[in-house]
Order: C-alpha cells, then structure tokens, then sequence
C-alpha cells in the first residue's frame, strides 16, 4: 500500500514543529483505487465472457460478410495503385473522371484480350 505525506492539521499540531522549523507531517495511506476496483467489481467473470463473446461474433459477422468485403477492399487497393496513373493523366490536362475510365478500359480492355487469345490459341481436341 502505497502512502502519502501530508501536513498535520494546525490543531492537532499546535506548539510543536519539526527540526527545521516547518510544520509536522505524517504518513497517510492512499487507496490504491484501480486495485479496489476490480476486485470490488462483481459479475468480473460474466463482463469477460461477454467480451470474449462480442470478439467471437464479430470475427464471425466478418467470415460471414466476406464476399461483400473481399471485393470492396480489392476496388480500395486498386484505387491507390491506379492513382499515380490518373494523377499523371490529370497533368496531361485530361479531367480526373475521364482519367480513371480511361484506366480502366485499358485495363479491362487488356484483360479481355489476354482471355480471348488464350481461348483462341487453346488446341481443340480431335484435331
């Protein structure tokens, strides 16, 4: 337990002083609240499983929700990657919107020609 030194109320110690001449001070106890607290809490085993709980469901929410987040974290990354891009494109004094979609028609654009020529170039069988 921790203690604090204060100075001794003026009547208690009236007359008397200390060797250098100030007023007497004596050691008081002060409360360690935070230790009070949660010992003093009740129900402290329930809040924790609740906690738990509350970390439980939420980790569940989020596997459960997870083909609404995958795709929006994957346009998020895809935002910041491009950006250099129509940042560049909107010093060419081309607008920001028009920027972007011209990004992705390359883009899509390039994947779509990527996809056909490996469906093209694919051997068929029985030939």
């Amino acid at each position: 337990m921790e203690t604090e030194k204060t100075p001794v109320d003026a009547m208690e110690g009236a007359g008397r002083d200390d060797e250098a001449g100030g007023a007497l001070e004596r050691l008081v106890p002060v409360a360690d609240s935070t230790a009070d607290t949660i010992r003093e809490t009740p129900y402290l085993h329930i809040n924790v499983a609740i906690g738990l709980l509350a970390v439980v469901a939420f980790v569940a929410a989020l596997y459960l929700a997870r083909a609404f987040f995958v795709p929006l974290l994957i346009g998020i990354l895809a935002s910041y990657a491009l950006s250099p891009v129509v940042e560049w494109l909107k010093r060419c004094y081309i607008p920001r919107a028009a920027g972007a979609a011209l990004v992705l028609v390359v883009l899509v654009g390039g994947y779509c020609r990527i996809r056909v020529h490996a469906l093209v170039a694919e051997p068929v069988c029985g030939r």
